[in-house]
Order: structure tokens, then sequence, then C-alpha cells
């Protein structure tokens, strides 16, 4: 099978975000807005296909997470839909913006894909995905 190189002007290009999809599958994000979006529920499947839910606190100095395992999609979608209920609020992924002075499009020079490489290295530490040790 060959490989195919489609060109579109970056007009074109459409990037959905991960979180809180169309289609109601995981991983849903969302925050309690009269917390200022320091109380947050995040709820993705582990490596393992494990549905985990997370509720974090963000004390500034430090995370107060409460992590724990769901039995399955049903559990996570009553979860959501309960939040919803509650007032809470879809959480928004970041948007990366490139733009160019002489407005044509290039690729990512060298520079521009290690500082890309290191902001999403920055965001994944604060994954509250990633520590498994607090599952109960």
């Amino acid at each position: 099978m060959e490989s195919e190189t489609i060109n579109k002007p970056a007009s074109d290009v459409q990037i959905q975000s991960i979180l809180n999809k169309k289609d109601g599958t995981l991983p849903f994000g969302y925050f309690e807005p009269s917390q200022d979006g320091k109380l947050t529920w995040n709820c993705a499947m582990d490596q393992e296909g494990r549905i985990i839910s997370v509720f974090c606190f963000n004390f500034g100095s430090h995370k107060d997470k409460q992590v724990s395992q769901l039995q399955n999609m049903t559990q996570a979608l009553f979860a959501r839909d309960e939040l919803i209920k509650a007032g809470w609020h879809k959480l928004k992924t970041p948007e990366i913006t490139i733009t160019y002075e002489d407005g044509k499009e290039k690729p990512l020079n060298r520079k521009q894909k290690r500082g890309l490489s290191k902001h999403l290295a920055k965001m994944s530490k604060n994954n509250p995905f990633e520590s498994e040790d607090d599952i109960h």
C-alpha cells in the first residue's frame, strides 16, 4: 500500500479536541466554575483498558486527587451527566497556533519543534492520569 501525501492549506486543516467528543466517547474533562477552575474531573481509559475517574483540586502549592476505577461506560456517562446537571462546564484543551510573519505555510523548524515538544511535556506533567499508584 502506497502512502499518500495530502497538501491542504492551513485554513482547511481541522483538529478535534480529544476531550468531550461529540460522539460521547472517553475521555471526559469538566470543571466546577464556582471554584475558578481549581476543581476538575477527568475520566478516561488507562493503558489496561480500565475506566479511571479523577477529581482534582488544585490548591496552588499542591493538588489533592481522588482517583477511582469505574466498572463500565454506563457509570462514566452517569457521572458526567450528573456533573453537567450540577452546573459543571467542559474543559477546553489549549489551542496551539503557529503564525508566520510572511503569511506563507512552512514546516516547523527544529527550534519550533523543540519548543512544541517542551510545551507538550510540561502539559503532560499536569496529567491527572499519570499516577496509577493513587487508584483506590
